[in-house]
């Protein structure tokens, strides 16, 4: 009887490579909108600065002053609630002592300072508010800013024209090679901001480079009478978006 014997040999065979995963072609766009609006809204920062050798007189000044100023403001239109006090500063004031002979610095009085901020909601007011408020003894202009109640209503408005502008800016940049843009992969909003033309050299925080700007006027109510003209409030958004390229 013969035996068949039969040898089984095993060898291991590699795997194949899985092909290398292939980078999506994407496009990365930003965009930057302005909304003006006119303001319907101002902030008038006001300081009243009173100075006595005598602490006491100083401060009764000072006091006396704010009264008068807001019982003005008041009949001018302020209403009371959108009237705010700061707190009262107190700083004295020496001289510089003699240049020779080795002179010291002698108390000379005090100086009592405080802040008074109105709201006016009621723009074409402004003029007779800040009028009255000066001729009633306030003597520190700190600042006054011109905006909108309505900054989120605007800012969702600039942000949908900005989306709008990364998109028209992707197609354009797409179509020179025959592409167009997909779907959006990612979507960053790069920062939303608003200003007053009143009271400001410049204005910031523009797209840069490869961005699409656009700037919607909204059309709102009359001018203001008077002799301040506080031009419009822009309100502003920008997005940076990664789109599929198809």
């Amino acid at each position: 009887m013969r035996t068949l014997s039969v040898v089984l040999c095993l060898t291991s065979v590699p795997a194949m490579a899985a092909p290398p995963a292939v980078e999506p072609r994407t496009i990365t766009v930003t965009g930057d909108a302005e909304v003006k609006v006119p303001p319907d809204e101002v902030t008038i920062n006001l300081g009243l600065e009173t100075f006595d050798k005598e602490l006491s007189r100083a401060k009764k000044d000072n006091d006396e002053r704010i009264k008068k100023v807001m019982a003005a403001c008041k009949t001018a239109g302020v209403e009371e609630s959108r009237m705010a006090t700061d707190q009262v500063r107190i700083e004295p004031r020496y001289n510089s002592g003699s240049s020779y002979g080795g002179g010291r610095a002698t108390l000379e009085g005090y100086t009592v300072r405080r802040g008074l901020q109105l709201t006016l909601r009621d723009v074409s007011r402004f003029d007779a508010v800040l009028t009255a408020a000066l001729e009633a003894g306030a003597n520190v202009v700190h600042g006054i800013h011109f905006g909108t109640t309505e900054l989120r209503k605007h800012r969702d408005a600039a942000r949908s024209l900005a989306m709008k502008a990364a998109l028209e800016k992707a197609t354009a940049l797409a179509k020179e090679y025959g592409m167009k843009p997909g779907k959006a992969r990612t979507i960053q909003e790069t920062g939303g901001r608003s200003w007053s033309s009143y009271g400001w050299g410049g204005r910031g925080g523009g797209g840069g480079m490869g961005s699409q700007n656009v700037v919607q006027e909204v059309a709102g109510a009359g001018g203001v009478e008077g002799t301040m003209a506080p031009g419009m409030v822009a309100v502003g958004a920008g997005v940076s978006v990664v789109f599929d390229l198809e």
